[in-house]
């Protein structure tokens, strides 16, 4: 039928080429006698050349893992070898392979792991269909916690450094807004099982560094090491100066603060003028103060012993009240009655309703008298101009509307985390500010808080960023609450060869402050009596 006319004599048939993807027989040939009355039929077999697939996992979890290399080649006898990377599935197979024995390695191991650099042999025969599991380890992951010691509030911007202990610094760090740092694959950092030290830099200017600032701790590859600072604020110094028969505070009396170091000798820190009473001053070291009258409110004499010594514990006052000399006012935590200045009393809060008692509101209870009330005999307060700021008994009521207008001056960039700015104001008053990268929307300023003192003129702060260009966005409430708009100020990215060192002179200064006639008082406006001049 297909045109071969064969004899009856013995043949013999051998298959010469496998089919695609298969192997020959070891005995490709069969002989066979033929037979006139009979049909032969041969039988030939082949097995499918061996397949190997290689398997990727993460050893903690088991989950796959792609982005591995590996390299496959005959352990002996060709140089054939191939190199493949796991897909999504953490797979390679290898198909269509010649019997033998293999050797199998990882080459480079995926992002955020350590190698596995073990080497596997494998003997694959016709029809195998083999696998081979490899793990790798993730990298270790080291996060920091800044929180404040009494109410765990999350600290921003403090700066951390990390490093090897026996070997190189990592880098510094700063919090973020949620008083965090995340050394990971997923930042940007591969760390590795070793002992590292933290250690804590600077923390922002009104807490204390803490004793154990410094911490070291061996990172391990199964493990996430979280590392928690917490810190006090730094105290605030409170001295009340009451009349000895109507128990109310007594203004004008001047007050020498001086600091008893630890280690021996005193530094004269203020000079203070009490206001309703009061000397306040805030953020200063923990340790023992000596308050010394040095001349009296008029009308008094100094009493036997004008020395007070008091001891000022970390964090002392600074978390009942949130207040300074320059504005006495408190927040909701201790003046539940807290308002807008002249609207029940966010001028001079809790302890000056007390001390004044009913000259200045209802006595004890934190609130202050309305705008058009309120009289200490016949004071009147007034501006640089001699305009009354409020009018009181026999005053005239002239409301001060004029916001105060910024000018930006130059800006020093010191280092990758901090800058020199200058700003000129044209009031006194209390500045509040945020920043952003360079470029992007200007952020919301929130002027909730105490702020911090600005003069009228020349500004210089030194300000703390993080790196890169910023955006740096100020706005000044003067004294009768008066907000200018927000001065952006761009501070560019640091750079070695151009930067010039710089020094904050945040300090408020009161030097320029005159008084003239009767007691020396910082009230709210609707006192009447006094004239106050600042400046010339």
């Amino acid at each position: 039928n297909t045109g071969y006319l064969l004899e009856e004599e013995i043949y013999r048939v051998t298959e010469t080429t496998a089919p695609e993807g298969y192997l020959l027989d070891e005995d490709p040939t069969m002989d066979v006698l033929l037979k006139w009355h009979e049909p032969t039929e041969l039988v030939f077999e082949n097995l499918k050349k061996p397949t190997l697939t290689v398997v990727k996992y993460d050893e903690l979890t088991n989950r796959p893992l792609a982005g591995a290399s590996f390299r496959l080649w005959k352990t002996e006898g060709e140089t054939w070898s191939e190199t493949q990377i796991t897909g999504a599935d953490g797979k390679i197979t290898w198909t269509d392979l010649d019997p033998g024995i293999y050797s199998v390695q990882e080459i480079d191991e995926p992002y955020g792991y350590f190698k596995d650099a073990s080497r596997k042999e494998i003997l694959l025969e016709g029809g195998d269909d083999k696998q081979l599991e490899f793990f790798n380890r993730p990298r270790p992951v080291l996060t920091i916690t800044k929180r404040d010691m009494v109410t765990g509030e999350p600290i921003a911007d403090v700066k951390f450094k990390v490093q090897k202990t026996e070997g190189a610094t990592i880098g510094e760090f700063l919090t973020d807004e949620n008083g965090y740092i995340e050394l990971s694959p997923t930042t940007g950092y591969l760390l590795e099982e070793a002992v590292y030290t933290v250690a804590e830099i600077a923390p922002p200017n009104e807490y204390l560094l803490s004793d154990s600032n410094t911490k070291q701790v061996m990172l391990k590859w199964y493990d996430q090491t979280d590392l928690v600072f917490e810190n006090f604020l730094k105290p605030t110094l409170i001295f009340i100066k009451k009349d000895g028969m109507s128990g109310r505070g007594v203004s004008g009396a001047t007050y020498k603060v001086e600091y008893e170091s630890p280690t021996g000798g005193v530094t004269n820190i203020v000079r203070h003028v009490t206001k309703c009473g009061l000397i306040v001053i805030p953020h200063v070291l923990p340790g023992w103060y000596s308050v010394t009258e040095t001349s009296p409110a008029p009308g008094y004499s100094l009493p036997t012993n004008p020395t007070t010594r008091l001891h000022l514990a970390p964090g002392e006052n600074s978390y009942a009240y949130a207040q300074t000399h320059e504005d006495l006012y408190v927040d909701d935590r201790t003046n539940p009655n807290s308002g807008s200045r002249g609207m029940c009393g966010d001028w001079c809060g809790y302890l000056c309703s007390v001390l004044c008692a009913g000259n200045c509101g209802n006595a004890g209870d934190g609130t202050m008298a309305s705008g058009d009330g309120g009289a200490f005999g016949n004071i009147t307060i007034t501006n640089g101009n001699v305009d009354p700021l409020n009018g009181g008994a026999g005053g005239t009521s002239q409301a001060d509307t004029a916001a105060p207008t910024l000018t930006a001056g130059t800006v020093t960039r010191l280092g990758n985390y901090s800058a020199t700015i200058e700003f000129t104001s044209s009031e006194a008053g209390r500045y509040y500010y945020a920043y952003t990268a360079s470029g992007n929307a200007a952020p919301t300023i929130s002027t909730l808080g105490a702020g911090t003192a600005c003069s009228a003129g020349l500004n210089t702060i030194t300000v703390s960023l993080t790196t890169g260009a910023k955006d740096y966005y100020i706005k000044v409430k003067d004294a009768a609450c008066n907000l200018s708009d927000a001065l952006k100020i761009v501070i560019p990215a640091y750079s070695a060869t151009t930067t010039t060192p710089g020094t904050s002179t945040d300090t408020p200064d009161f030097s320029g402050i005159i008084i003239h006639g009767g007691s020396v008082v910082y009230l709210n406006p609707d006192f009447a009596g006094i004239t106050i001049t600042f400046g010339n």
